[in-house]
């Protein structure tokens, strides 16, 4: 806990020194509601896939560590194993905004990235090996790096200016909401079922 309060300080930091350009001044304010959004199909696709993504990704997150325990590993090991899960998850957006981009299409890249996401989310307690979990940990991080990419392009093409912001706001709420699902309804069925 504390050297990853020392690398926020660093970041704080290193975000001081950094010249700062002035943000183009908009004066034009939205009053976009809700149900100015409510009947687009595409907003709420992109709602309901990042609910569905970071729902799998708080299963990961919360219990794959007490898998990986009850299995002998070590929290230098689980360590390692999220590491190569972010590494691959930041390393895959830069190509894959590139992709998108290039192809004018999220939803096979987001689609795709999440049920991947998934197949690696229920293959993941059959594995043991340390080099196995990797490789998995690896493809699970770039994936779902790829699926969220896609899945934030559409959404921000998918409203007029005016209600950006405010769809914007809804893919973070249904973000923290499907890590929300993922931390506390699945224990219980975890707990009961196994991994």
């Amino acid at each position: 806990f504390v050297a990853s309060a020392a690398v926020i300080a660093v970041a704080l930091a290193v975000a001081l020194v950094v010249p700062a350009r002035a943000a183009a001044h908009v004066s034009v304010r939205s009053s976009a509601r809700f149900a100015d959004v409510a009947g687009n199909a595409s907003v709420w696709a992109g709602w309901v896939a990042s609910t569905s993504g970071l729902l799998i990704q708080g299963v990961v997150f919360t219990f794959f560590p007490l898998l990986a325990q009850g299995r002998g590993l070590t929290p230098a090991d689980i360590g390692l194993v999220f590491l190569v899960l972010g590494l691959a998850n930041t390393l895959a957006r830069f190509p894959a905004g590139w992709v998108v981009d290039r192809t004018g299409r999220c939803t096979p890249y987001a689609v795709s990235g999440i049920l991947v996401a998934s197949a690696v989310t229920a293959i993941l307690p059959r594995v043991e090996s340390l080099g196995a979990l990797l490789a998995l940990a690896a493809l699970f991080g770039g994936v779902s790096g790829i699926a969220f990419v896609a899945i934030s392009t559409a959404l921000a093409t998918s409203a007029t200016p005016a209600a950006r912001g405010f769809v914007m706001g809804g893919y973070s709420t249904s973000l923290y909401l499907g890590l929300g699902l993922g931390f506390f309804a699945l224990g219980p069925v975890i707990t009961h079922h196994g991994y």
